[in-house]
């Protein structure tokens, strides 16, 4: 029986050293895909790298509980619309 492993490194664009430690890890074959936190302020540098690396699988990291809402504010957020990290 052949096993396939998908290894996925969590919150790619939350920071560029966190974008930087997962290029650093796919570079070395140890990984494969990535979620991408598209609402972090590492989020341009994570689609740059991205591009560059098109073997990486990237895909939607669904985060609403860190940072600044896309949509604005909600019951999730405060009134700047910023996540109230489980915490009412």
């Amino acid at each position: 029986m052949n096993n396939k492993y998908i290894i996925c490194a969590d919150d790619f664009g939350l920071t560029k050293s966190v974008n930087k430690a997962v290029i650093d890890v796919f570079k070395k074959n140890n990984l494969t895909h990535a979620s991408l936190m598209v609402n972090m302020p590492g989020k341009d540098d994570a689609f740059r790298l991205a591009k560059i690396y098109k073997n990486l699988n990237v895909g939607l990291h669904f985060n609403i509980n860190e940072g600044k809402s896309l949509y604005g504010k909600s019951s999730l957020t405060n009134s700047e619309g910023v996540f109230f990290h489980g915490k009412n």
